[in-house]
């Protein structure tokens, strides 16, 4: 596991995650925690949820086919067509290799992604946003990715409570050899109607390749004014670098915009809406 403290990166021994209850697996999953994500929590990650009791009040996924940096385009389809594609491009890469790894784009160029954007309702007019993104295939290019959230004006970010949390299937040559985690806790861009973090793919280092790319942003809002009673949402934005570049972020109210756009695939925003009662 990585710490990631500004640019510093600080290399620290991962303890074997504790044993979940049902009832925190159940308090976990209503914060918007898939079970792959609760499987895979370290204990400070615990620690830090084992005060947050919400109910789940919005979720919404997207699909994504990327396509290569010839065509540069991310396209929103549905989740059968893209487990379809998924599926019929391993199988033609692992026809086409001798060793056939599962999941890398060397069949038909695209790779393909999801976001998960999600909204929890802690109480007090206290809002608890996720924002996951998951590779479905290695992706193409390992450059620098940026994900992001924004939100309406009728919430207020809570200082301290953002981080992104990356983590990679770790391979020795081709045979698969642990994970690898990475965690950063300093925003590239805050703004008040957000956050957005930009992170480098890891790609091959040594002896070891990591692949499969997948983890998620947190923050929390609260309602402004306190009195405030009324629809509202938050937007889950991802981008994905293609070409080399010195990238610029943007935030504002349901969009982030990162440049020059040559270099990136934007993937079609989120909308998580909810009630604020």
């Amino acid at each position: 596991m990585t710490l990631v403290l500004g640019l510093i990166p600080v290399s620290v021994l991962a303890a074997p995650p504790q044993k979940l209850s049902n009832e925190q697996v159940k308090q976990f999953e209503q914060l918007g925690f898939s079970d792959d994500e609760i499987a895979n929590l370290s204990d400070v990650e615990i620690n830090r949820l084992s005060e947050k009791h919400g109910k789940l009040v919005s979720k919404v996924m997207k699909y994504y086919r990327v396509a290569n940096s010839n065509n540069h385009t991310m396209t929103e389809i549905t989740k059968d067509q893209a487990l379809k594609e998924v599926q019929e491009d391993n199988k033609k890469s692992n026809k086409n290799s001798d060793v056939g790894t599962m999941g890398n784009p060397n069949s038909s160029g695209n790779s393909w992604l999801s976001m998960t954007t999600s909204v929890s309702d802690l109480g007090n007019k206290d809002f608890y946003y996720k924002n996951s993104f998951k590779w479905l295939t290695d992706p193409l290019m390992h450059f620098s990715d940026v994900i992001g959230m924004t939100h309406n004006d009728s919430l207020s970010t809570i200082s301290d409570s953002d981080y992104l949390k990356v983590m990679y299937t770790k391979y020795n040559v081709t045979t698969p050899s642990g994970n690898q985690t990475d965690y950063y806790y300093t925003a590239t861009k805050k703004d008040v109607t957000g956050y957005a973090y930009k992170f480098p793919l890891r790609g091959t280092s040594g002896d070891y390749s990591y692949k499969y790319p997948n983890g998620y942003l947190i923050y929390e809002c609260l309602a402004t004014p306190s009195n405030f009673v009324g629809a509202s949402n938050v937007y889950g934005h991802y981008d994905h670098q293609q070409i080399a570049a010195a990238l610029s972020i943007g935030l504002t109210k349901g969009s982030q915009v990162v440049t020059p756009a040559i270099a990136i695939d934007s993937a079609p925003d989120t909308d998580a809406s909810f009630q604020i009662e």
